[in-house]
Order: C-alpha cells, then structure tokens, then sequence
C-alpha cells in the first residue's frame, strides 16, 4: 500500500473515515504547500496513546480484545521517527519538488507514509499480552499481509532510526 492506493469507503469504520476525510479537507486547500503525514500504529513512550495505553488497557480487562490473526501485518512507526520527519518538512530540511518522490510539491498536497520495518499483529500482542499478564487468543482467519511501502518518505531523506524490538520494548517498559 502506497500513498497512491485508494482512500477507505463510507463503510470502513469512524476512525478510517475520520482520516480520510481530513486528508481531503487538507487536500482542498488551494495554494498552499501541504504535506499529509500518514503514519500507521505509532509506538513509543507515552501514556496516552492507543497503542501504549488505551488498546493494552482493553487487552488487559476484556477477553475480547486479546483476539487477533497472528500473521497479519502489523504497521508502525516509532513517535521519534515520525517527528523527525514532520520536523524535517515543517523546517524545510526536505525541499519541495516537482516530484514527490523526492520532496513536497510546491502549491499542492503531498501525502506521504511513515511507517517502520514489518511486524505482525503476533508481534504487538505478544509483547502487551505478556506485559500485563494475560494470553493472546489466536484466530485462524484470512488477514491482510501486506505492507505500507514509504518509499516516497526514503526518497525525501528519512529512514526510521528505531527498530521494532526497542519499540516494543518501550511499550512493554510502559505496561509494568
């Protein structure tokens, strides 16, 4: 999935929707260079996030969340990296283009993925599981392994600098 697949469906849900409908408010903003940071799961230190507080929370308290297909792609990118990126733009580390493989376009909308190197949900899950004392419940259903490709945040510079067992670690740290 890259920046160029399509956006989500009136269908998928108030949190996709949601999105997309602030990409597209942002989008059609004219004359002004915009770039759409979009990140997938964001891991790091921090009490507040869906990822480190809220999903662990329902994991640790309710049977039903600790459900997952072990093998599906699990999308990330470390809060770190992703700032360093927004800073980057945001300060003009990352020159606009003509191209947006290689910067911003100029006067128009950007989007851009931040994501990590791959992971599985067998990944997440089993490091909060473990964290706040319960087991994962594995369902052996179809799941999505694809991966969100951010060639197009590599071709303006960035590189993620956390790798996902320090991520995880960090989240795990955060639970005990």
């Amino acid at each position: 999935m890259d920046e160029s697949s399509p956006l989500v469906g009136d269908d998928a849900g108030d949190y996709p929707v949601t999105k997309r409908d602030a990409d597209l408010a942002v989008a059609s903003v004219e004359g002004l260079t915009r770039v759409l940071l979009r990140p997938p799961a964001i891991l790091g230190t921090g009490d507040s996030s869906i990822w480190n507080a809220v999903r662990p929370a329902a994991i640790r308290h309710d049977e039903a969340a600790r459900h997952a297909v072990p093998d599906q792609s699990f999308a990330w990118v470390h809060v770190d990296d992703l700032v360093a990126l927004a800073a980057d733009v945001a300060l003009g580390c990352v020159a606009v283009s003509t191209d947006p493989a290689t910067g911003p376009v100029a006067g128009a909308c950007t989007p851009v993925n931040v994501a990590a190197g791959p992971a599985t949900l067998r990944d997440y899950y089993e490091t909060v599981t473990r964290a706040v004392g319960v087991s994962p419940v594995w369902d052996d259903e179809q799941a999505w392994t694809g991966r969100v490709r951010a060639d197009r945040a590599h071709g303006w510079g960035w590189a993620p600098s956390v790798g996902l067992a320090e991520a995880l670690d960090e989240v795990a740290q955060g639970l005990l």
